[in-house]
């Protein structure tokens, strides 16, 4: 078998050829990876919103609560004249 220059050739075509498939699957995978970080950001940021959201819900329940005793107490002097 002999080894011609256009044997030669054509392996380095082929070589090229997956150098440049090589960096395309590359970029695309520092894409994906760029977009999932984005994703895990967003996912954080809404974990704390969530939590916040808890947060503000006791404390509305909590004024509630304080609110509607306060009511109760002026409901009771009210009966008691005072």
């Amino acid at each position: 078998m002999e080894l011609t220059a256009e044997f030669w050739l054509q392996i380095i075509i082929y070589i090229a050829s997956l150098s440049a498939f090589s960096g395309s699957i590359t970029a695309r995978i520092k894409y994906l990876e760029r977009k999932q970080d984005k994703h895990n950001n967003v996912l954080e940021r809404i974990a704390k919103a969530e939590a916040s959201t808890v947060s503000a819900h006791q404390k509305i329940k909590q004024l509630h609560e304080d609110v509607q005793k306060i009511n109760d107490q002026l409901s009771d002097k009210k009966r008691g004249g005072y």
